[in-house]
């Protein structure tokens, strides 16, 4: 595997530039990322010290003085050597056990800092637009591994990739994403994008467009961290969704307070009536299973299932799992 994305016969790598589009040039990236980071204010961040598992730190860097922008260095040379790691979470039916799919997840294991949660350095990669080359490149990777399963014998799943809002921004998003598809040459209808609830900040207009070309090729689009954020229910109307997935905090207190009962259940006799399929992320524990199977919860990803794996333990566990008929995907 590398890092590098597909156009047409070609292998191209993709760098970010001052004006956040893409050269094909390392150097051309490093110059740009130079001139760009040296009058990039990041705000909501300490001048001193970047935050890492609580503790404070500072990265040491002859490029600038700024934490996050060394950071932000460090994640763009990561990203162009492969330093960065997928894992995925399996999504399974409520009812039966049978698995449905998997969720890929990234991870980047700092060789100073260890391991850094997607939540430190996914808002970096947001503000500086490493998400965008970041996106593709698990997308890539992702649908590279879903064939590499496939041709060991395991049946084929839903494969779930988080798109975000910085991507749906791209005038050339669904040129890329079909380039990928092409030349990984999966079944579009294996493949579910999830977005967040944030993408209707963007112009709504060309959210849509995007997200109807995307659905139009077979892909499904799922709505992330349903119920929190920037909830309206006007584009449950408006968008091609098949599936909304429940945030964790509706399943934190859902054992001890009513309202989030009153929510969640609202939630999935909504969607249900929409035609939608429901995922509850978060599941932990056996109770909050039993409430969401009397809810008629379609599906569930959570540590009660299983924690994010490695690819080769992925392999293992498909080796042993029942698997949602594949037949009607699409529908599914």
């Amino acid at each position: 595997m590398n890092s590098s994305l597909y156009r047409g016969d070609k292998i191209y790598h993709w760098f970010l530039t001052s004006s956040l589009n893409f050269v094909f040039s390392p150097q051309a990236m490093l110059d740009n990322l130079s001139q760009w980071f040296r009058n990039f204010l990041i705000p909501n961040f300490s001048n001193k010290s970047l935050t890492v598992h609580g503790v404070n730190k500072v990265v040491n860097s002859a490029q600038s003085n700024h934490p996050i922008q060394n950071l932000a260095w460090e994640m763009a040379h990561s990203l162009e050597q492969n330093k960065f790691h997928l894992h995925y979470q399996p999504q399974v039916d409520i009812k039966t056990g049978a698995l449905l799919g998997v969720e890929t997840l990234i991870r980047w294991h700092h060789p100073r800092l260890g391991l850094i949660s997607p939540a430190e350095f996914i808002p970096i990669a947001e503000q500086t637009g490493l998400i965008v080359p970041m996106g593709y490149w698990v997308l890539q990777q992702s649908c590279l591994q879903y064939q590499r399963w496939l041709s060991q014998g395991i049946p084929p799943f839903k494969l779930s990739v988080n798109l975000s809002l910085r991507q749906l921004q791209e005038t050339n998003l669904v040129t890329e994403i079909k380039n990928i598809v092409s030349q990984t040459k999966i079944n579009c209808q294996q493949i579910t994008l999830e977005v967040t609830e944030s993408l209707m900040l963007c112009e709504p207009g060309e959210t849509i467009h995007h997200l109807n070309q995307l659905n139009d090729m077979g892909i499904q689009i799922a709505i992330d961290d349903f119920g929190v954020g920037y909830s309206s229910l006007s584009y449950l109307k408006d968008l091609p969704l098949q599936t909304l997935k429940i945030d964790k905090s509706f399943l934190d207190d859902l054992l001890t307070r009513e309202k989030n009962q009153v929510i969640l259940q609202t939630i999935i006799e909504l969607g249900h009536r929409l035609g939608l399929k429901i995922i509850a992320e978060g599941v932990e524990s056996s109770e909050q299973l039993a409430v969401l199977k009397s809810m008629d919860c379609d599906y569930g990803q959570g540590y009660l299932f299983s924690r994010p794996l490695t690819d080769q333990d992925a392999t293992a566990l498909f080796r042993t799992s029942s698997f949602l008929d594949s037949r009607p995907l699409a529908t599914v």
